[in-house]
């Protein structure tokens, strides 16, 4: 009798916890509500639509997908998790070190529209729940479903831009090597790989960035499926990188041999293959370290022993803590205001001169396609021709205004604009009388060559460019009071004889077109400053080569 009323007993307390960590997760989901319609690559240009999107979109992910494996993963060590209650103390020194900035990230990413860091102060505060109810054993549980959750958190763009383009080159260069090792002629020309009468760009969905992450997702699910752990799991793991790096390598090999490859369809059927194939590697990878490793590759503990525990152990008091705490942060996300950014004083480039010194100024088309994530608030390109002779230059102009964090100016691309330029040399110089740092470049292609004066303006050290896009820094009272800037100027070159000359040209044109730019940074552009910027000069003769015969870019 004591037993049944002792089980009675049991049972209840078991009920009251179900009922508060019912009530938690609701309140938690309330409290993250911005979270239902959480888009990544909302405002990201030229976004590949329907499955290839979903799963190859260089800088892409799938939210939505990853909530749910993450939850699934927590569901499948839910025994485990209460089984770690039993056996731990709860810390509320820890639960505060993490509850503590997950709030204040929670409160921070309302105010500044950011739903990628909410998803960061999610992962802190399921930290600090595990926590405060079963200590460093229960956050050793929700380790691996926490962390997953990362993978939700689109990185920095500008951390993507120093990434992707090099991958491209990569790709296109191994590409190339493999192409040649099975007979078949291929030439690389940067990010294009050419074959006889035909020619192949490596675009960013070819990069492998993405694919990558898909498949180091699966290795994760594959992982806790078959509970792999010791250096099973470390192998498998530091794998994934290098298996899809190969099976990418097979993906665009395929596309360029494959006669109906500028059929979208066949990108995704192609793309989905070689994922699979990836997991097949990593499957097969599997077996293999089962056979070398043995019993150091398996799970030391059954998890089936642990399947008796209740939620009668979870503690009582560490749930009302986290009640409140959820109905705090709910709160907030319904009172914290939202952000709204000042006017900005700056002119738009639409201003920028079309006449310098009489050169007068046609449009120019910029490859979206090659920039591809590279994205700008405004740009401008424009070429410049001499009223007499055949003298030319290009002038483009990109400004940010630090209001969309999914992309950035700062890359490698703004040297070129164009595929299939690489660059043969460059060397740093000083433009007066600000000391502005900027690079002299000679790019060239299979037909062509130029000189390239290349510098950013109001641009600050990668790495903090990095933590201001990470925590939306530029959303807020951090935000800085003027845009950043890339200026390239450049001219065409036929030989090294022509250097000298060619510097001169934009040497000469330099000042005035810093001017320009300045004026319509600090709003200081008006008809005098036209009308004198447009003024002929004689210094300026007409050199370098008309460059209006050059092939379109791809």
């Amino acid at each position: 009798m004591a037993e049944a009323v002792r089980s009675d007993e049991v049972m209840q307390r078991g009920r009251v916890r179900l009922v508060l960590v019912v009530a938690l997760l609701v309140l938690s989901a309330s409290a993250f509500h911005a979270l239902v319609d959480y888009d990544p690559d909302a405002g990201i240009r030229n976004a590949v639509e329907g499955v290839e999107g979903w799963l190859f979109h260089p800088t892409g992910r799938s939210p939505g997908l990853i909530f749910g494996v993450a939850a699934l993963l927590f569901f499948g060590r839910r025994w485990l998790f209460i089984a770690a209650v039993e056996h731990s103390r709860p810390s509320v020194v820890l639960g505060l070190a993490f509850s503590i900035p997950g709030a204040a990230l929670h409160s921070w990413g309302h105010y500044v529209g950011g739903p990628d860091i909410l998803v960061l102060s999610l992962i802190l505060l399921i930290f600090a729940a595990a926590a405060f109810v079963g200590g460093p054993g229960a956050m050793r549980v929700i380790l691996l479903p926490a962390l997953f959750l990362l993978l939700a958190i689109p990185p920095p763009a500008v951390l993507i831009n120093q990434i992707v383009y090099p991958l491209q080159l990569l790709t296109a260069e191994s590409a190339t090597f493999f192409l040649n090792l099975i007979g078949m002629d291929a030439l690389q020309n940067g990010d294009r790989i050419l074959r006889p009468g035909v020619e192949f760009l490596v675009i960013e969905g070819c990069s492998g960035l993405r694919s990558a992450e898909t498949l180091l997702m699966a290795t994760i699910v594959y992982i806790e499926v078959f509970r792999c752990r010791g250096p099973r799991l470390w192998i498998l793991l530091l794998s994934a990188p290098l298996v899809s790096y190969l099976v990418n390598q097979v993906r665009v090999i395929s596309i360029v041999l494959n006669p109906f490859s500028r059929v979208s369809e066949v990108h995704t059927i192609q793309g989905i293959i070689v994922l699979v194939g990836g997991v097949i590697v990593i499957a097969g990878l599997d077996r293999l370290l089962v056979r070398w490793l043995g019993e150091y590759g398996r799970a030391r503990s059954n998890w089936a022993d642990w399947r008796g525990a209740s939620f009668s152990s979870l503690p009582l008091r560490p749930l009302y803590l986290l009640l409140g705490i959820a109905a705090a942060l709910f709160m907030a996300s319904l009172l914290v205001p939202v952000w709204q950014p000042d006017a900005r004083i700056g002119r738009t480039l639409s201003d920028v001169p079309m006449v310098i010194h009489g050169w007068v100024s046609t449009p120019v088309e910029v490859d979206t396609q090659f920039l591809g994530s590279v994205d700008f608030t405004e740009r401008t390109r424009r070429r410049y021709r001499a009223p007499e002779g055949e003298g030319s230059f290009e002038l483009f102009v990109g400004i940010d205004e630090h209001m969309q964090r999914n992309f950035s100016l700062i890359s490698d691309k703004t040297q070129s604009l164009d595929a299939g330029w690489v660059v043969l040399s460059r060397r740093e110089v000083v433009l007066e009388p600000d000391r502005q740092r900027a690079e002299l470049m000679v790019v060239g292609s299979m037909r062509d060559r130029r000189l390239v004066l290349h510098w950013y303006e109001g641009v600050a050290a990668i790495g903090q460019e990095v933590i201001r896009s990470l925590l939306a820094l530029d959303r807020g009272p951090l935000r800085r009071d003027r845009r950043s800037t890339v200026v390239r100027i450049s001219t065409r070159i036929e030989e090294d004889a022509d250097l000298p000359q060619a510097e001169d040209l934009i040497f000469g044109f330099l000042p005035s077109i810093r001017e320009a730019i300045g004026a319509l940074e600090e709003n200081r552009w008006n008809r005098d400053l036209r009308d004198k910027l447009a003024a002929p000069r004689t210094d300026l003769a007409a050199r370098g080569r008309d460059p209006s015969g050059q092939p379109d870019p791809l």
